[in-house]
């Protein structure tokens, strides 16, 4: 990993209005000097707003922005060190690769030798050194991608800001683009805000991630804290995670649609729970139940290919269905009764949901 060149990134009491619609209110968020950090969450909660907000292309109703102990206010986005990678890339379609690249150093005023030396390394950095003579409508989809990336990291800004980067690519090559971003904020070393509405791609990439709900922050952690403990059932709902259900909790004792379930730190009271993925297993001869394990028994009822494992979904009576993978040996077929186990340890209390802001 590269020594870290990037700024540290201070958004305090952030509000974003159009008009009378608030687009970000009163976010308060730090990305630290070489970190990633993702802002995840659904179209209209403010996440591009506020990565516009920090370029300097949406002014502020109220707050501060900082990089470092510099102030944004007032700064012109030429005047803030920040890239920014926009989700449909805006490359100039009848200039070279190497041209496209040399935009930014050449706006900032470089002399010709600096402008070739930024966009040499700005090449190498994406693995495109052998097509800096290329026109742009010859790439491919993930060659453009690459060619946005190192126009954004040309000018060696403090800061890197993707919008929705991987938007525009088919989920194909998505993934196999995801590795590649990482590789690159590794060996760059500065600091990202990495704007996106996928989980898997927020989770694959980021050192913290900030999920945001209705123009304000709804959990931030590390991908680890929010895939193991997501605060609200929004947060576990947006994460994936669709095994929620009311339970009532006393004692340590959570009675839950799925049975009753030993949860010794959980507060009192009437809850949601959501179920972690590693919740539930299929039982078999060779892995049978622990005794710490709740039984329950379904039926079968769909059956969908994952790559290496299968989803297979099982109606309890008297309980939501439950989606349980399967990852070797024999896949259960439709209509088999078989028995599941549950493991409380895997099950999280969540937290009633916070009032919403008119």
């Amino acid at each position: 990993m590269a020594q870290s060149t990037g700024a540290r990134l201070a958004v305090d009491g952030l509000t974003v209005a159009y008009g009378p619609v608030v687009a970000v209110r009163e976010l308060e968020l730090a990305a630290e000097p070489g970190e990633v950090l993702a802002v995840l969450g659904p179209s209209g909660c403010g996440k591009s707003t506020l990565l516009r907000a920090v370029a300097g292309l949406e002014p502020p109703l109220a707050g501060t922005i900082h990089l470092d102990d510099r102030s944004l206010e007032g700064l012109r986005p030429d005047q803030r060190d920040v890239g920014l990678m926009f989700q449909e890339h805006a490359l100039f379609p009848h200039r070279t690769v190497a041209d496209n690249v040399a935009f930014g150093p050449r706006m900032r005023g470089h002399d010709r030798a600096t402008v070739r030396r930024l966009v040499a390394d700005a090449l190498a950095l994406v693995d495109l050194s052998e097509l800096a003579d290329r026109g742009i409508t010859e790439l491919s989809g993930g060659e453009r991608q690459r060619v946005a990336l190192a126009r954004a990291v040309a000018p060696r800004p403090r800061l890197l800001m993707l919008d929705e980067p991987l938007g525009s690519i088919d989920r194909a090559l998505q993934q196999r683009l995801l590795d590649d971003l990482r590789s690159v904020f590794d060996r760059l070393g500065t600091t990202v805000l990495h704007v996106t509405h996928d989980q898997q791609e927020a989770l694959a990439v980021a050192d913290r991630v900030a999920v945001m709900r209705d123009a304000r922050l709804e959990q931030l952690g590390t991908p680890d804290q929010l895939w193991r403990a997501p605060r609200t059932a929004f947060v576990a709902d947006f994460l994936g995670l669709d095994h929620v259900a009311d339970a009532r909790i006393r004692a340590g004792r959570a009675s839950t649609p799925w049975g009753e379930l030993d949860l010794p730190d959980a507060p009192d009271g009437e809850h949601q729970v959501v179920l972690l993925p590693d919740a539930l297993r299929v039982t078999d001869p060779d892995r049978p139940r622990r005794d710490t394990e709740v039984a329950l028994e379904g039926r079968v009822t769909a059956r969908r290919f994952a790559g290496d494992h299968v989803r297979v979904t099982v109606a309890v009576p008297d309980a939501p269905q439950l989606t349980v993978p399967v990852w070797a040996g024999r896949v259960p077929e439709l209509d088999d009764e078989l028995e599941l186990a549950l493991d409380p340890q895997a099950v999280r209390v969540l937290e009633p949901e916070p009032d919403a802001t008119p």
